[in-house]
């Protein structure tokens, strides 16, 4: 029995740390060694399959509900103000099956980690990063990328702040190449605790306490200013507003000469358009008002998650439009701006703060990646970010209201937005021939 005791105890103590960077408590800097406890597990259990599996599935399960508890209410919420008993059975039964399914991942994790852990230092050093960011990378591709509440939510690098410093290096290696930093930087503590030569451990603490620094240090992506254009920007977030709220709020954009009007349901396309040209309209495009043409659009649809986003050009230039949740899905972002998107819009559907802040984060992150303005409206809120990731205007959530900024338009390609396909290719290539050439090697030594 006292073997038996320390079994779950890595993967448990792991998410709790990892825990402690997400809303409400915000301790990111945790993040660059929350895996130590769950990496030394495995390490001790290197032959044991099942107990690795135990590990990363007791590591799954404890962190995916607890990070995740405002999506499963917020579905349970959106199923009827006063859920029945059979609607919250539902909902907690496809609650717990996602749970599941996300808990998977980490013990998929846990169990293919063997061959690289019975092998040397480097393989540990290096293979671990490469197994868990491909493992990211895998849920995001189609179809299950279909699944909105599978992809994108844990992704690990989404626990550091989208403006902060070591975010830097997101035009370079997107989302999931921050990841591979925080999972390095656990595994150097792991292998430092795990070494008993002093040199080694000196060198491999070292490398984990300096990368984080060394992040600080990557220049900006830098931007041409020639290619860039700036327009204005109205939002407008309905909540539960009447015709005529809606009618007064757009009325009130008029005087502030906006050039893009956007806007979160396309149902409301006929009264706003009404407002602005005098004749209601069912299709999004570019209408005259006066001697000026302003570009009306929605962000989305009531099932956001199933429509195409299409890119809409207007005389401020091109954005993207319907684009609904593909925030989640980096790939979908890179793909919009291949199409020519200048700026990108998403809807931002959620009313929890927790969820609020998790979402923002990861809409922030699209933007630094490509170095694009990013605009998320729902009827509830809205949210508008440079392309650098900052905030430039979050609405208060729950308030019927409209607002004008000023945004960029610009069309450059960061390298991560020209090459994260292949990059998410060449890791996954790279971790299946490392995993395929341990495990033949280490079954002849065998």
């Amino acid at each position: 029995m006292m073997q038996a005791r320390p079994i779950f105890l890595g993967g448990i103590i792991s998410a709790v740390l990892l825990r402690l960077g997400f809303e409400p408590y915000d301790r990111d800097f945790v993040a660059w060694f929350a895996l130590v406890p769950l990496v030394l597990s495995l390490y001790r259990h290197r032959t044991n399959a099942w107990l690795r599996l135990v590990h990363g599935l007791a590591f799954g399960l404890v962190f995916v509900p607890w990070t995740q508890t405002w999506y499963f209410t917020s579905k349970l919420a959106a199923a009827d103000p006063i859920p029945t008993a059979l609607q919250a059975a539902v909902v907690s039964l496809k609650s717990g099956v996602a749970c599941t399914l996300l808990a998977f991942f980490s013990g998929l994790f846990a169990l293919a980690s063997g061959p690289l852990l019975r092998g040397s230092r480097l393989t540990i050093l290096f293979g671990l990063p490469f197994l868990w960011t491909s493992l990211e990378i895998v849920r995001s591709l189609w179809p299950l990328s279909e699944l909105d509440w599978l992809t994108g939510w844990l992704t690990l690098g989404y626990v550091v702040d989208a403006e902060a410093p070591v975010a830097r290096i997101a035009p370079f290696v997107g989302i999931h190449g921050l990841s591979a930093a925080l999972v390095f930087s656990s595994v150097c503590f792991a292998s430092a605790l795990l070494d008993r030569r002093w040199k080694v451990q000196v060198v491999v603490a070292t490398l984990g306490a300096m990368l984080p620094l060394a992040l600080h240090l990557v220049p900006m992506a830098p931007v041409d200013t020639k290619d860039e254009r700036q327009t204005r920007l109205a939002i407008v977030v309905t909540v539960d507003a009447s015709a005529n709220q809606l009618q007064e709020l757009v009325a009130g954009l008029v005087n502030m000469e906006p050039t893009i009007v956007l806007f979160p349901d396309p149902e409301l396309l006929p009264a706003i358009t009404s407002t602005l040209s005098g004749s209601p309209s069912q299709e999004p495009g570019e209408l005259r008002h006066d001697d000026r043409l302003i570009g009306v659009y929605s962000t989305g649809g009531a099932q956001p998650e199933t429509t195409d986003s299409t890119l809409a050009r207007t005389v401020a230039g091109a954005l993207s439009v319907n684009g609904g949740h593909d925030w989640l899905v980096p790939s979908r972002s890179r793909a919009a701006c291949h199409t020519g998107a200048e700026l990108l819009t998403f809807v931002h559907d959620n009313e929890t703060r927790e969820g609020q802040v998790q979402i923002s984060n990861i809409q922030r992150f699209r933007a630094r990646e490509s170095q694009r303005g990013v605009v998320a409206i729902s009827t509830s809120t809205a949210l508008i970010a440079h392309s650098s990731g900052a905030t430039i205007l979050e609405l208060p959530a729950g308030l019927a209201s409209a607002a004008v900024e000023q945004i960029t338009f610009g069309d450059r390609l960061t390298f991560y937005t020209r090459y994260g396909g292949v990059l998410e290719i060449g890791c996954l290539v790279i971790t299946l021939i490392l995993l395929l050439w341990l495990r033949r090697s280490q079954r002849r030594d065998a």
